[in-house]
């Protein structure tokens, strides 16, 4: 199979570099995932904590810090 360039591409090498890129950035990908996760997932809990222990003293500020 010839490329735009005119030059010889084999299907195992593209298998090859797509599965070494693979390989590369998995794990980067899913640490990221993972840590979008948690951090979202303490966010929350925060934002719960917080609601629950300023909701009766202040509510205006409540509402402002807690949506």
């Amino acid at each position: 199979m010839e490329d735009l360039l005119g030059t010889d591409i084999n299907a195992s090498e593209l298998w090859d570099q797509a599965l070494s890129l693979i390989m590369t950035y998995a794990p980067k990908v899913v640490l990221a995932i993972i840590t979008l996760v948690l951090g979202l997932w303490l966010i929350n809990r925060c934002i719960g904590v917080l609601d629950k222990k300023l909701g009766a003293k202040d509510p205006t500020l409540n509402k402002f810090l807690c949506g």
